[in-house]
């Protein structure tokens, strides 16, 4: 699914290729279609393995940050920050300083 947005600039550029030089048009027309089909079709599994392999897919762990990949988990478990909120300004006033 990522791929899909690089493989409609590709094909427009082999369109653009073709009014700039129509000598070569259909060569690189071949060559760029043919890849931009090995890689919609290899491209999907292959990140899949990838992510798999760094542990952003698969088995979710239990527990209040459940579903979360593993580096954003790591992330939520870590000890709260020690910055305090910003208070809200009073009725009636605009929230400005010296105002």
């Amino acid at each position: 699914m990522l791929l899909i947005p690089m493989a409609g600039l590709a094909i427009g550029l082999v369109q653009t290729t073709n009014n700039l030089a129509p000598e070569l048009g259909m060569q690189v027309a071949a060559i760029v279609l043919a890849a931009v089909a090995v890689f919609e079709t290899i491209g999907p599994p292959i990140a899949a393995y990838a992510l798999r392999m760094t542990g952003e897919a698969g088995a979710r762990s239990a527990g209040p940050e459940a579903g979360l990949p593993a580096s954003a988990a790591k992330i939520a478990s870590s000890p709260k920050s020690t910055l305090k909120p910003i208070p809200k300004p009073a009725p009636g006033s605009t929230g400005r300083a010296g105002s």
